[in-house]
């Protein structure tokens, strides 16, 4: 079986003050898991924008995601 290849690595960022604040602040109520997964969805979502209710809906899928 073959091994894929990573072929682009996609990164969060530029990031302005205010969305740093609001996604430190979901962040570090998260456990470890989640916070991966939180900074999965906020990658894919950065192209159409980091707004306050995307970060914090985000926060919610990843938190609900890993409480079953």
């Amino acid at each position: 079986m073959p091994t894929p290849t990573l072929t682009s690595e996609r990164t969060l960022g530029p990031l302005t003050a205010t969305q740093r604040t609001d996604i430190m602040s979901f962040a570090t109520t998260l456990s470890p898991q989640a916070r991966q997964l939180f900074r999965r969805l906020l990658i894919l979502g950065q192209e159409h924008g980091l707004d306050g209710e995307f970060i914090s809906r985000s926060a919610a899928q990843a938190r609900a995601h890993f409480e079953n």
